[in-house]
């Protein structure tokens, strides 16, 4: 499990101000500059049960990045064994 550097309470403070504020991106503007992150390694993970993200929007902003890899769990939500493990696994590849 990722600790924050600013404790518990600092960091749900702050994903709630990234959240409140739609992450600071315009309606739709992650998929229309998907383009962008062409040539820059790109992984997404996703449990299909997360209640907070539909799974449509990992898919289809994997499908807009080419050579983008994307992982659904599909037995998991916002976090489990899963996910741990494959991002586990990206982090030792990109450490290479």
């Amino acid at each position: 499990m990722l600790q924050a550097p600013c404790g518990s309470t600092g960091f749900a403070r702050l994903v709630t101000h990234y959240w409140a504020n739609a992450g600071f991106l315009g309606d739709g503007q992650l998929l229309r500059d998907a383009e962008k992150l062409v040539g820059i390694p790109t992984f997404l993970a996703h449990g299909r049960r997360d209640i907070s993200s539909p799974v449509e929007i990992p898919v289809a902003l994997a499908a807009s990045i080419p050579d983008a890899e994307l992982f659904i769990a599909e037995t998991e939500g916002h976090g489990g064994p899963k996910l741990s493990s494959w991002l586990a696994t990206i982090a030792d590849r990109l450490a290479e």
